[in-house]
């Protein structure tokens, strides 16, 4: 039987915040769901280093043991509006995951960042000339 894990969140626009709400579904062979209002992205548990983000990926999680690179896709190519990288092994702080910006786009103005806490997760938002955390 697949976990199921509700999602509700706003999406910051120029405008106003979006409300998105849904479920977030562990499928239990290391693959995630994503289903609900306005969610149509994608998720991915992965097995090896390095992970490269897929352009609907909304969700990446490490899912093994050992130091791993996580590859951000061109900021104006991603289509999920947002992706989560969540340490899902929770050995962060033995073995810290980087997630490296596409060349030549910077993440707050450096060219890569690190998860060192256990479980950790960070979302990485496109704002139009760089990664911003949020």
């Amino acid at each position: 039987m697949a976990n199921l894990y509700p999602l509700l969140y706003a999406e910051p626009t120029d405008v106003s915040p979006v409300l998105r709400s849904g479920t977030l579904i562990d499928n239990g062979d290391g693959t995630w769901s994503i289903v609900g209002t306005g969610l149509s992205n994608t998720a991915q548990v992965a097995a090896t280093s390095p992970i490269t983000v897929a352009v609907s990926d909304s969700l990446v999680s490490k899912g093994f043991a050992g130091t791993c690179i996580v590859n951000l896709p061109a900021g104006a190519t991603l289509t999920s509006g947002a992706v989560a990288i969540k340490d899902k092994q929770g050995d962060a702080s033995d073995f810290p995951i980087e997630v490296v910006a596409f060349s030549p786009e910077t993440i707050d103005g450096q060219l890569s960042v690190f998860i060192n806490v256990d479980y950790g997760s960070i979302t990485f938002r496109w704002d139009g000339t760089e990664w911003a955390r949020t």
